[in-house]
């Protein structure tokens, strides 16, 4: 038999097994996996307190502040027409950093964060009072971050 002829031989038993063994799956039983997902009320309510959103405090809180330091109420109004009832402060990555004692006192007076990500410094105009300021705002409830990276 020539080398050619043998190449052949093999690729033909090669594609003849595939063949055979994608019946025997197809029919012995064997299913591809499916998933449904429905969008029909299943009646369960989430629970208040869990619709909620991280409160990022660094430039402005990403333009939730005018640069005075008070509450957006644009924001107000669109976060209480979604119901959105729960603020989480410092929220994100920049709650694994935060340092409380850098956030509190005279906006002026505040120093710097380390960011949550990089480390790069981040202002901390934004700080628990404004916060609650928001929350109250908002008829929001609220949770606070601890950072375990360090002493705060």
């Amino acid at each position: 038999m020539s080398g050619m002829h043998q190449r052949r031989s093999v690729v033909v038993v090669v594609v003849l097994l595939t063949v055979v063994a994608a019946a025997v799956l197809v029919y012995s039983g064997v299913r591809q996996t499916r998933i449904v997902v429905g969008a029909e009320p299943t009646g369960e309510v989430v629970a208040k307190g869990l619709f909620g959103a991280n409160h990022r405090y660094p430039f402005d809180a990403f333009g939730s502040f005018t640069p005075g330091g008070e509450p957006q109420q644009r924001l107000v109004a669109n976060a209480r027409s979604t119901g959105v009832s729960m603020l989480r402060y410092p929220g994100g990555t920049v709650a694994n950093t935060f340092r409380w004692t850098r956030a509190i006192g005279p906006r002026e007076d505040r120093g710097c964060q380390p960011g949550g990500g990089d480390g790069a410094p981040l202002d901390s105009t934004i700080g628990p009072d404004e916060h609650m300021a928001l929350v109250e705002q908002m008829g929001a409830e609220t949770t606070s971050g601890l950072s375990a990276s360090g002493a705060t």
